[in-house]
């Protein structure tokens, strides 16, 4: 049985079959590649979902189609969704069910959780919410008007979070061979050891590169020091360094700091621009003199310091689309426990924040390794 064939055993197996979710609409907010497509059918099998929002960092003509046939399809930034204006008149246009849960990838809806956003005659069942930085916008809230799940920390996500990790580095070496360039011998600094970025330091390591990391909390610092990284203060990192990796989801990088790059140094991010930078600046104190494929060459007003920003700032690993994006079965993982976030907000919950039970992840888990591991 293919890949694509054991995803849709395994999503039946947690949805069942018919249209017992019919009177249920989803708004869906992610990456569309090929993995999500799979997921967003099983989905639509069984719930309505009139409103599907692409990333645009990784939206994809091909997969607009597809999802055009059924679904109602925009490709957007996040900043568009602060207006709730905008955000009712999308809901009123084009969800008609009583009934509505968002799934969300990097906070495009607290205006819907702060209740800013009241959509007459519409019942918020809640929001589900896949990323650290989106979780945290919630967190941020202080009065939640309906209850929001995260996914975020889960141990389920941890193989999607390695694979993404990989997948930059192959992405960038990729990008970089196009250009007839190499990563051999670059020194290369991973800003952020969580998750992601613990795997692009390790996909580093192993194609015998210089590795550093910059970690602000001193526990996780002393574990990269443990897997045999050098850990840098932040100017040393970005004086000295071929390429910077920034791996934390929190504005780490700043105009000012483009300033103290090593010349020439490139700049890769493993999430969205405005997630991963403060570049507000940019435009006023630097000027983009050369652009090609995936890579823009800036250099300074004020000084001769030129570096290459891959990808625009956005996540490397989409640049290739389906080739890098792609984490295959294991992200099944992940949606499934999605989806048992869905459940629980249909039958109904409290107020606040909120995670799956662990005892559900391992049944998860377990199916999970029934359907795709035939050993198990």
């Amino acid at each position: 049985m293919s890949v694509v064939n054991k995803s849709a055993t395994f999503f039946k197996s947690l949805l069942g079959d018919g249209d017992k979710y019919r009177d249920i609409s989803l708004v869906m907010v992610g990456h569309f590649t090929s993995d999500n497509i799979v997921y967003w059918k099983q989905l639509r099998e069984v719930f309505n979902i009139p409103l599907v929002i692409s990333k645009k960092a990784s939206s994809d003509e091909d997969k607009k189609h597809i999802l055009e046939e059924h679904s109602t399809y925009i490709s957007a930034d996040r900043q568009l969704f602060s207006d709730a204006t905008y955000v009712k008149t999308l809901l009123n246009e084009h969800v008609k069910t009583n009934s509505i849960v968002f799934i969300d990838v990097g906070g495009y809806f607290p205006v819907i959780a702060s209740g800013d956003a009241y959509v007459e005659g519409k019942q918020i069942l809640g929001i589900v919410e896949d990323t650290e930085n989106g979780f945290q916008r919630y967190q941020e809230l202080q009065n939640l008007t309906c209850p929001v799940y995260s996914v975020a920390r889960s141990p389920l996500k941890e193989p999607e979070d390695f694979l993404v990790g990989q997948s930059v580095v192959l992405a960038l070496e990729l990008l970089l061979k196009k250009h007839g360039m190499h990563l051999s011998a670059k020194k290369c600094t991973v800003f952020g050891y969580g998750k992601i970025g613990r795997s692009v330091a390790n996909g580093l390591s192993s194609r015998l590169l210089s590795v550093s990391v910059v970690e602000t909390n001193p526990i996780i610092a002393t574990q990269a020091m443990s897997m045999g990284l050098h850990v840098s203060n932040r100017e040393n990192a970005l004086r000295l360094s071929d390429i910077v990796f920034s791996c934390t989801g929190n504005k780490n990088l700043n105009t000012k700091d483009l300033h103290s790059l090593k010349n020439n140094a490139l700049v890769v991010s493993v999430t969205s621009v405005d997630d991963e930078f403060d570049f507000e600046n940019l435009i006023n104190e630097f000027t983009e003199v050369h652009r090609d494929e995936g890579i823009c060459l800036y250099e300074s007003n004020i000084t001769s310091k030129r570096f290459y920003l891959v990808n625009e700032g956005n996540a490397m690993n989409f640049f290739f689309k389906d080739y890098t994006a792609n984490v295959g079965m294991f992200i099944r993982l992940i949606q499934a426990e999605i989806i048992a976030a869905i459940k629980e907000l249909v039958m109904g919950c409290e107020l606040g924040l909120h995670e799956v039970e662990d005892i559900e992840r391992k049944n998860i888990a377990s199916n999970w390794l029934s359907v795709f591991n035939d050993e198990y």
